[in-house]
Parts: C-alpha cells; structure tokens; sequence
C-alpha cells in the first residue's frame, strides 16, 4: 500500500508539541487553559504500523482524534486508512474519542465529556451565544459612528 504523506502540519511552535493542524492545537490550547491533564501528541501505538494518534492519555489509553474536513478524510482511501487505524487502536483496547471544529468553537459539551472520561474537574465556560456577540458587537459600532458626528 502506498504511504500517504502527512499534509497540512500545522506551524511549528516553540512551545507546542508537534501537530498536524491549526485544529489540534487549538485543542491542545484548550486544554491546558483549562488545566486539563497534557496527552501526548501524536502518538505512535503500535509498533507494526508507524500509525498515530493525535492526542493520548498513555496511561488511561485513551485517545483523541480531530477530524477536520480536507482530502485525507473525504476521499475513499483517506477514510478507509482511518477506520483501519482506529479499528486496531479499539482492538488494542484504546478509548478513542472524536471531536470537531464545532466541539473547539463551542468547547463545553466536549471539555464536560472529556473531563468524566479522565476522572477531572471541569468548570463549564459561561460564554455569551454567539447572536447576543454580533448584537453587541453592532451596538459599539453604530456607537462609535454615533460618537464621530
């Protein structure tokens, strides 16, 4: 099988581990803002394939995977590749769980799910929705051309 090449690397940071999308170090960010225990990143978990995980708590075995929205994860081969390494992670007894932009956008559905899987406390985030945002948001503008005449 040809060896697909690992695209879209995120930049690299001095104080971030590797990481292969802008997502996942958002994710990575998110976590330690909230001081959630730090996983390894990009893990290899088996010795017979060079395949990795992109977040794992070793000891706990336990697994995240950011699926983002691009070639590796929309095309036939892609997918197939990724049910492959995640049915041997299963089978090697790994909790694997995936999450989305939409979970890092709006973190506190899947921080309260991760918590309970790590055994940690977590304190949801009070944030504001996002229309009361654009509403506030529009207020200071059309205060601010108000405040210019």
């Amino acid at each position: 099988m040809k060896k697909l090449a690992r695209k879209h690397r995120a930049k690299k940071s001095k104080n971030l581990p590797e990481m292969d999308s802008k997502l996942e170090q958002e994710f990575y960010l998110l976590l330690k803002k909230h001081n959630f225990p730090l996983p390894k990143t990009q893990h290899t978990f088996t010795k017979e394939r060079k395949w990795r995980l992109d977040f794992a708590w070793v000891m706990q075995k336990i697994a995240v995977e950011i699926q983002g929205y691009g070639p590796g994860h929309t095309s036939y081969q892609g997918m197939h590749s990724d049910y492959e390494k995640h049915n041997t992670a299963l089978a090697l007894n790994w909790k694997l769980y995936y999450f989305m932009s939409k979970d890092i956008q709006e973190p506190n559905d899947m921080l309260t799910f991760l918590s309970k899987a790590l055994d940690v406390t977590f304190d949801p985030i009070q944030q504001e929705h996002r229309w009361e945002t654009d509403v506030a948001r529009a207020r200071q503008r059309l205060h601010k051309r108000a405040n210019r005449k």
